[in-house]
């Protein structure tokens, strides 16, 4: 669930993120989330990525809220500018959590966090909605041009997506080498981290 890079935080605060952090992967998310909202409420908006992914995912004790995730998120990107803010208003809009569908709203969060950053991720969704059509015509050259962006970045699954489309358009064996390569690499990656960003997928 927690793929946001605290390192830039302020050390005070990353130590109790952290601290909240260890709560959630010993079982307690009750007791993690309660920690996350004690920090806000002392005026870190570092944390309010990190309310939200608690509020869109939900836990066993705590309620799923897409509307107070978009909340958080919103409050995250204007106060942090948090690129799991982007990432999350995109998917809340693609996905239409708590909201319609809405493939152009995701679509300004994916490009306006690809010029901020030049984010892979945001590289692999625009890569997958030029080629599905989403708030554009098909594409296919477009993704290519995205999920090579993605891969360059390390991003594996940029490399798979590669793939598919290959075998997509009729070109077979290399589809299939592209995905049977990245395949390799994504093991090798999880043997070492298994939570290591570059595993990440789009959408």
């Amino acid at each position: 669930m927690f793929k946001n890079n605290i390192s830039d935080f302020p050390e005070n605060v990353r130590l109790k993120i952290n601290c909240a952090l260890e709560c959630y992967y010993a079982g307690d998310s009750e007791g993690a989330f309660s920690e996350l909202e004690l920090i806000a409420n002392k005026g870190n908006p570092e944390v309010y990525v990190f309310i939200a992914a608690f509020l869109e995912k939900g836990t066993d004790k705590i309620i799923q809220n897409y509307a107070k995730a978009r909340h958080y998120y919103e409050m995250s990107l204007n106060e942090v500018g948090s690129v799991e803010a982007y990432l999350g208003l995109a998917r809340i809009h693609l996905n239409g959590l708590g909201v319609e569908v809405n493939y152009c709203k995701a679509f300004e969060y994916y490009s306006s966090l690809m010029k901020e950053n030049d984010d892979p991720l945001a590289h692999l969704n625009i890569g997958k909605m030029a080629e599905n059509g989403m708030c554009m015509e098909i594409d296919c050259e477009l993704a290519k041009e995205h999920f090579n962006i993605a891969w360059d970045n390390g991003y594996v699954i940029g490399l798979t997506y590669l793939g598919m489309l290959e075998q997509k358009q009729g070109h077979f064996f290399k589809g299939v080498y592209n995905r049977i390569k990245a395949g390799l690499i994504a093991f090798k990656i999880a043997l070492n981290d298994s939570s290591d960003p570059r595993l990440r997928t789009g959408l």
